[in-house]
């Protein structure tokens, strides 16, 4: 895909800017214990592989397979609520140089945006923690649309007037969004998944500046 000069940069969450694996799987482990008689834990490394990154809708399904519809329904909606106190309550592990990429990238005119497939508030969570509130102009989640990914980064675009935005994400989920949406993606590969053959390629959020001069100049 040709890149036209980019005027915004839009960021994923989980395995980009921060990781809150860690939290979620104490938190997810817990609603189910205190919730129900199964006998699930997980951790961090499972949902990173399997569950990080998916749309809401999908990771009921996936952590919990073997139940109706309805429990699988009852027990997510119970896992995300314990999810939203503990990322609140809890220090996640931020990358480091987050909140100094934000600036530069402000600095060199680079409008700032972020949506990720999760619920209400957690990216607000993100935000808090990183100290970047104040940097980020706009932000879209599953659980303000109800959609895949490609949709909200549509719809955040449209919403915002951005002609030309870039994607940086961390899974082929991310890349794939990013070429429904019509848009280049730049692969964090120091996040959780992984991608095929992605055009540019960060190995540490630092990078992103240097990189976005690259591809506008």
């Amino acid at each position: 895909m040709k890149v036209q000069r980019t005027d915004a940069i839009i960021f994923d969450v989980d395995g980009t800017l921060w990781d809150t694996s860690d939290i979620v799987a104490r938190s997810w482990s817990r609603a189910i214990r205190e919730n129900s008689d199964l006998d699930i834990s997980f951790t961090p490394e499972f949902l990173k592989a399997h569950a990080f990154g998916k749309p809401m809708d999908e990771i009921g399904r996936i952590l919990l397979p073997d139940q109706s519809p309805e429990e699988i329904e009852r027990l997510s909606q119970i896992c995300f609520a314990y999810e939203d106190r503990a990322v609140i309550e809890e220090q996640a592990v931020i990358y480091e140089g987050v909140r100094e990429t934000m600036e530069r990238l402000r600095d060199m005119g680079l409008k700032r945006y972020i949506v990720s497939n999760c619920q209400k508030g957690y990216i607000e969570a993100c935000m808090m923690q990183c100290h970047i509130e104040d940097l980020i102009l706009d932000h879209l989640c599953f659980g303000d649309t109800l959609d895949k990914k490609s949709v909200t980064i549509r719809r955040l675009m449209s919403d915002n007037g951005l002609k030309h935005a870039i994607y940086v994400g961390d899974t082929r989920g991310d890349q794939i969004a990013s070429a429904e949406a019509g848009i280049p993606f730049i692969y964090a590969a120091y996040g959780f998944g992984e991608t095929e053959d992605p055009v540019y390629e960060i190995k540490d959020i630092r990078e992103l500046p240097e990189l976005m001069e690259r591809i506008n100049a």
